[in-house]
């Protein structure tokens, strides 16, 4: 083995042990005793039927009250008032856009806290099927807990066309100071499909802005199959001595190599 081979094998597992994020929470819908709270609604454990499950087997339905439109919500294992490095939250949908009526929808909210423990701001996924451009998602910082079609087609969203699983994932983190949250919508192989960015002057890092709240699905028109709910810390560890020798070869290395 080449020492160079030698060199960028140890850097790439010291760098990637170093930059590990720490999954801090995640509800699969395996097991009978799942993390989301009824909300005027019921979240079930569902066998695979009619909609297989995005990871093959089980997942959650929040299933319409008549009574009340909002859904059901998770506390991502517990608030928190630390910000640290940031995190992201994920929910997974299955979505059939040729089964939602026009006017009908659902919107998906993952909230961030202050350093107090207080609810700071709501980050909402809004989905609903339009008169004249399909089933669409957009991203939002408010909700009327029922279909708004204006909201829906305002400046950037991504037109669902084809019946599946897709992953809704919040990323938020420091952007010159302040809270940044990148909206993602993916497939169901992981592919990014569409990406939009909110964030506000009132969010700073350093003095307003805390951990997770919740993860909420604040109303839905029809069922809605839910799936594999999660919440990622980005905190980097400092680095390993192996990191710092690895990156110290490779700046020799790269001397020699341009000699």
């Amino acid at each position: 083995m080449k020492l160079s081979h030698f060199i960028f094998g140890c850097s790439l597992t010291a760098l990637t042990a170093a930059s590990n994020a720490g999954v801090i929470y995640t509800e699969d819908f395996e097991g009978n005793d799942n993390t989301w709270v009824d909300y005027n609604s019921s979240v079930i454990n569902t066998p695979s039927g009619a909609i297989t499950a995005s990871d093959g087997n089980h997942y959650g339905l929040i299933e319409v009250s008549n009574e009340n439109q909002t859904g059901a919500f998770t506390r991502f294992g517990g608030y928190s008032t630390v910000f640290g490095n940031g995190f992201s939250t994920s929910l997974d949908v299955y979505i059939d856009p040729t089964v939602w009526s026009v006017g009908n929808g659902f919107d998906y909210s993952s909230a961030v806290n202050d350093q107090d423990n207080f609810h700071q701001r709501d980050f909402i996924f809004q989905a609903g099927q339009t008169a004249n451009n399909g089933f669409v998602i957009n991203a939002s910082n408010n909700s009327n807990f029922d279909f708004n079609e204006g909201s829906l087609i305002n400046s950037d969203y991504y037109e669902v066309t084809t019946a599946g699983w897709y992953t809704l994932e919040h990323v938020f983190y420091n952007l010159g100071g302040v809270l940044a949250v990148d909206f993602n919508i993916l497939d169901g192989a992981g592919s990014l499909l569409h990406s939009e960015t909110r964030s506000s002057a009132a969010d700073d890092i350093a003095t307003v802005v805390g951990g997770n709240r919740y993860g909420w699905v604040t109303y839905t028109d029809m069922s809605l199959a839910i799936d594999n709910s999660t919440l990622i810390t980005s905190e980097v560890p400092e680095p390993s001595t192996l990191a710092i020798f690895a990156l110290g070869m490779i700046g020799l290395a790269s001397r020699r190599f341009k000699k």
